[in-house]
């Protein structure tokens, strides 16, 4: 199981294998199993957005 911090996701988006595999540059196909760990708002700006944490698996995690 691998975790991943501080990444941005806009409100109301719920793919969020697409999201992380974007902010890894791999393919969706290899994200599995993911969960929504922590969540919190950013709206320090006019673009308001979501910070998440995520924890995933991977089909080859000695690989990746």
């Amino acid at each position: 199981m691998l975790r991943i911090h501080n990444i941005k996701v806009k409100l109301g988006e719920q793919r969020y294998a697409k999201i992380i595999s974007q902010s890894l540059n791999v393919r969706e196909k290899e994200i599995q199993n993911v969960a929504l760990v922590k969540q919190s708002i950013d709206a320090r700006r006019q673009n308001v957005h979501l910070i998440c944490s995520f924890d995933f698996t991977v089909k080859d995690e000695e690989a990746f």
